[in-house]
């Protein structure tokens, strides 16, 4: 019996993980089925894979020494709600990042501000965008950061959120109609910009 149960058990937690990345991955139901369905949550799960921010990759990473430092220009992230959403932003240097909250306002806040300044944001682990292992950093970055610093608007989850701010401060091309609302969307403009890209924790402690 207690057998079976764990096996049950397994299969939800199985089956939650799937729901929870289905809902955060901005995929339509129609993309979904437009394969099997087996092949289809294999090249999900796949995209997904090069993107994976977990608290053991940060574990590893500091084990092994190769946490990146963070400087002015940098792109960051962290998750939120225990992984079912995410958070980005603009590190502008002296342990600050730009973001957008969540009453729309564009501001820069600390490093623990940005990952745990309410219990929403249950981020514990800072992650960089890399390019090669190192990470994407231009100076150009951190001045629109900062330029757009101030501004502000009504939060909107679909159209104007802190994904769209990032990948217009990385870019400086994304326009009122890109409809850049998820995490994977922002990774999507990323690549277009820079090529494939790799997340890896920060060493932010040293800072």
């Amino acid at each position: 019996m207690t057998l079976r149960c764990n096996q049950r058990l397994g299969e939800a937690e199985q089956l939650t993980g799937i729901i929870k990345f289905l809902l955060s991955s901005g995929i339509s139901s129609t993309q979904i089925t437009n394969r099997s369905t087996p092949y289809s949550l294999y090249k999900l799960f796949k995209a997904k894979d090069s993107q994976c921010r977990s608290g053991f990759r940060a574990f590893v990473d500091e084990v092994a020494g190769r946490q990146p430092l963070l400087t002015p220009g940098c792109i960051v992230a962290c998750d939120l709600m225990g992984g079912i959403a995410d958070h980005s932003g603009i590190y502008i240097g002296r342990r600050r990042i730009i973001e957008k909250d969540g009453t729309g306002q564009i501001k820069r806040v600390s490093l623990h501000d940005f990952m745990s300044s309410s219990p929403l944001r249950s981020g514990i682990n800072l992650f960089v965008a890399c390019r090669n292992g190192k990470p994407i950093r231009r100076t150009e970055i951190s001045k629109r950061a900062k330029e757009m610093e101030g501004a502000g608007r009504k939060y909107d989850l679909l159209i104007d959120n802190c994904h769209k701010l990032t990948a217009y401060c990385a870019t400086g091309k994304v326009g009122e109609k890109d409809n850049i609302w998820t995490f994977e969307r922002l990774v999507d403009a990323l690549e277009e910009e820079f090529g494939a890209i790799e997340w890896k924790s920060v060493s932010y402690r040293n800072i």
